[in-house]
């Protein structure tokens, strides 16, 4: 995973990476923007890229540590989803909980640990205060990434102890250059039907979604008919 699995936001990027080479990355940052949009993957990378042995053009790809990523068993990258097993998706206390205690170690591989915690408006008022505790007093060298497509719903409290970066919606012409290497058909059309995501662009590829589109008008143009 590195900076070329991103589509767009190219000014966020390149404010991330002089971060990190810069050892300037904040210590809690929001990723707020909408659903699908690519926050979770730049989250994924820069996270990569923080934990990365190597100094240079990280992450490289080729050290312990991204080797370790790759298969998904960093012991210093901690990612937090919601529960689905209830009605409504839920970050549970319990989920909190288990963090900060796994947080209170020391790093075992890399010089910090980084903490992800996607749909964060998903936890509630409790986990949300946890959070903000240990943000505001934290045990040991660490950085955490919320992120969010409903940022209103974090504690005023939270969002003010964060820096947040604002992800835009991508203009067809940014989404149909990005997905050029994706091995997607009908480009051109898709970035003009996704709404500025390319989570979404991608799903519609996957489900033929320009064939059920063409079927659905096929359908209103016979009932006109």
């Amino acid at each position: 995973m590195n900076w070329n699995d991103i589509i767009g936001h190219s000014d966020i990027i390149k404010r991330l990476r002089a971060a990190i080479s810069n050892d300037m990355f904040p210590h809690a940052v929001i990723f707020s923007g909408a659903r699908g949009i690519g926050k979770f993957t730049t989250a994924e990378v820069s996270a990569a890229a923080l934990l990365c042995q190597s100094k240079n053009n990280a992450p490289c790809g080729e050290c312990q540590s991204c080797r370790a990523i790759r298969a998904g068993v960093h012991p210093d990258l901690f990612v937090i989803t919601p529960d689905t097993s209830a009605k409504q998706p839920v970050i549970k206390v319990g989920q909190i909980r288990q963090l900060l205690a796994d947080i209170s170690l020391a790093p075992m591989l890399s010089e910090l640990r980084v903490i992800i915690i996607d749909d964060a408006h998903l936890m509630n008022g409790v986990s949300q205060n946890s959070i903000l505790k240990t943000i505001e007093e934290p045990v040991g060298k660490s950085a955490y990434i919320l992120v969010t497509d409903r940022r209103s719903d974090l504690l005023i409290t939270l969002r003010s102890r964060c820096m947040t970066m604002t992800f835009n919606r991508l203009t067809p012409e940014e989404l149909a250059l990005g997905l050029r290497d994706r091995n997607i058909g009908d480009i051109e059309q898709i970035s003009q039907l996704s709404d500025g995501s390319p989570g979404r662009a991608i799903q519609l590829s996957n489900e033929g979604g320009l064939k059920l589109r063409a079927a659905v008008f096929d359908i209103l143009k016979s009932i006109e008919k």
